[in-house]
């Protein structure tokens, strides 16, 4: 069973990300050694290879038992398992091609696959189009398929795990992927000079692996489990001659902004690419994948553009230009008055009248966004559980719901929201500024100074800092008023995630806003293990720990039986929910609401089962026609195009 929590091993943070340095100031690069290709030449258009060694035949010197040339015809009798899986697209309409741009708010922290400040959203995005995972899975029907892997075995006799890489397999540079790559894999990934304590965690539970041979590894577990096979097939594997030029310790400075060679479907062009401003990828026509059965029709893109618009307003009006194509609409006014078909704002209505750009709003069965105000535990005065209590009474979300949503966001009442497993014996934080001032009143800051301000016996005023970015400022100013009625002062400060990350990451922050791309499994305990708690860089960031939730996290990871995970989230939900970690916040019921402009061809489904807009870099493709079109397009031209649905519910989770 899968183990779905975004990019498995740790969490994605849904978070802004900080512009590292000025527009001009370009040091990353693909890796610029004898070994490594030198990209400066690619052209300016189409598809690339940076090829430099031609292996292309599967060495006739390993055995079929091996893993070599005739593997196939024995693997099922040795007992190796596979499977076959065709994509969601309809093969006679993908074209390869075209360019694909979309905004986002900031630029990544790093490059890296892998370490510190490396799990973002953002990251993960990145991380997809430059590397292969070992394995992929299928959500929808719940299975592995292969990727850098062809076959796989588990052998409950022995205890371990044996996978057999494709002897395809290459890295962009023409390497072969070899059993060697897994080994320095695993090795950094144990490492704690990386800094990623969560990584560190779930990989320390194997010895190191074993090459069989040169396709074939093996790895086992120190206590071994079905489930442990998860974390091994989601890695992104990274190339031993990468991975051997640097010292664990400089590894995280060498390749912030560098990019570690990869295996997979693009490669950063790094001289269209402007640090702090633009990323973009070039699709490698020599993809080692490109012709398997589970690649087609996707990776459609010649180019694909990540282009840093900090501003919200300002990513609305590049869309209205044209000058992105692809726009997430967070902003729920922005959904029903810009982009009403009936009346549209912003000078859209030709536009939109005349289905030059789309707007849908996607139903699937993606995971909802678990969003809050983390609380440091740890440090005075939130190790105080009644003033957590008080913070989670005085946060008014029927207030914020109403004014800037419309009433269409759902309440958080659980660590496992939207899901079959929150509990039903949680304690819920409806807006009472009366209970939380009498709590506050059980507390050591029963006084007040001459501001109405709550202070202890030494004068100290109850007072708390939130670090909140411009454009999210007017939903806490809100709860920053109503905390001044309870007697306490919330300083809100404008900043970027660089500066929240370092405080948490260094524990010293009290409150910092962030959400959690969780996933299709219950995960929560993952937030919150007794060994993350006060370590930097590990997921518990609020350092509340339970034994009781540890114990019963790994009863969760041990049985793939609903119910039986559902009285165990039930006790972890109550007592996270009595504890309050977390302020919990609100949910969107769809997946997203999207804009675009009408020139790309995508499944009907919009995104896949579980997919989010990542699945759009993958998934959809370019429409010549269209394209041609809408070249130099202003609202004089008379282009209309078919009407399109707006609402999307493929899976039908709107007759659930």
């Amino acid at each position: 069973m899968k183990k779905n929590l975004f990019l498995l091993s740790s969490i994605a943070l849904m978070v802004l990300l900080f512009a590292c340095s000025k527009q001009n100031d370009l040091d990353f690069k693909i890796e610029q050694i004898d070994i490594d290709g030198d990209i400066s030449y690619l052209p300016l258009a189409g598809p690339v290879s940076i090829k430099k060694f031609i292996i292309d035949d599967v060495s006739d010197s390993i055995s079929p038992e091996n893993g070599g040339k005739g593997f196939e015809k024995i693997a099922f009798e040795l007992g190796w398992d596979t499977e076959v899986y065709s994509t969601v697209n309809d093969q006679n309409l993908v074209v390869k091609g075209g360019v694909f741009r979309r905004g986002f708010p900031d630029f990544p922290i790093t490059l890296r696959p892998y370490g510190k400040f490396s799990h973002t959203a953002l990251n993960a995005r990145i991380n997809a189009l430059l590397y292969d995972k070992l394995l992929n899975f299928d959500d929808l029907n719940n299975r592995y398929y292969p990727s850098l892997v062809s076959h796989w075995k588990i052998d409950k006799k022995n205890k371990c795990f044996y996978f057999r890489l494709d002897p395809e397999a290459r890295w962009s540079n023409g390497l072969e992927v070899t059993s060697a790559d897994v080994i320095a894999t695993w090795k950094l990934l144990v490492n704690e000079n990386i800094y990623d304590i969560t990584q560190n965690n779930i990989y320390k539970r194997f010895k190191e692996p074993i090459a069989v041979s040169k396709y074939i590894f093996k790895i086992t577990p120190y206590e071994f489990q079905d489930n442990l096979f998860s974390d091994i097939s989601e890695i992104y594997l990274l190339p031993e001659f990468s991975l051997s030029k640097v010292t664990s310790e400089n590894f995280l400075e060498h390749y912030n902004f560098i990019q570690v060679m990869g295996s997979g479907p693009y490669v950063i062009d790094k001289i269209k690419s402007v640090k702090g401003n633009r990323l973009v990828f070039r699709r490698r026509i020599d993809y080692w994948g490109s012709f398997k059965r589970h690649n087609r029709g996707l990776f459609n893109f010649d180019q694909i553009d990540f282009v840093v618009i900090r501003e919200y307003s300002m990513m609305l009006e590049k869309l209205k230009k044209g000058e992105i194509d692809y726009m997430d609409l967070t902003r729920t006014d922005d959904w029903y008055d810009i982009f009403n078909p009936d009346k549209p704002g912003l000078g859209l209505s030709k536009k939109m009248k005349n289905n030059v750009i789309v707007c849908k709003e996607v139903y699937n069965g993606a995971p909802k966004v678990f969003s809050g105000i983390a609380l440091n535990t740890l440090l005075p005065p939130l190790n105080d559980k009644l003033i957590r209590k008080a913070l989670a009474y005085a946060y008014n979300r029927d207030l914020l719901n109403k004014l800037f949503f419309k009433n269409e966001m759902k309440f958080i009442l659980s660590y496992y929201p939207g899901s079959e497993y929150e509990g039903l014996k949680n304690t819920i934080y409806n807006f009472d500024l009366q209970k939380a001032d009498s709590l506050l009143d059980l507390t050591k800051w029963k006084k007040k100074n001459s501001n109405g301000l709550r202070i202890d016996d030494d004068g100290n005023v109850l007072s708390f800092t939130l670090t909140v970015s411009q454009q999210n400022e007017k939903y806490y100013t809100i709860y920053q008023e109503d905390l001044k009625k309870i007697g306490i002062n919330l300083n809100l400060r404008k900043g970027d995630f660089k500066t929240i990350a370092s405080e948490i990451d260094s524990r010293k922050y009290l409150m910092a806003r962030i959400a959690y791309l969780m996933g299709k499994e219950p995960t929560a305990h993952n937030l919150l293990k007794t060994s993350g708690s006060g370590v930097p860089n590990s997921t518990n960031i609020t350092g509340f720990c339970d034994p009781v939730i540890d114990s019963l996290g790994l009863l969760i990871s041990n049985t793939d039986i609903v119910e039986e995970k559902k009285k165990y989230t039930t006790v972890i939900d109550s007592i996270l929910t009595d504890n309050v970690p977390y302020i919990l916040q609100m949910y969107q019921d769809y997946n997203c609401r999207i804009a675009y402009w009408n020139k790309y061809g995508m499944p009907k489904s919009v995104f896949t089962y579980l997919g989010t807009h990542s699945t759009v870099h993958t998934f959809w493709w370019i429409l010549p026609d269209n394209e041609k079109l809408l070249i130099d397009y202003d609202d004089n031209k008379n282009i209309v195009f078919p009407e399109e649905e707006r609402l999307v519910d493929y899976w039908g989770f709107l007759k659930k």
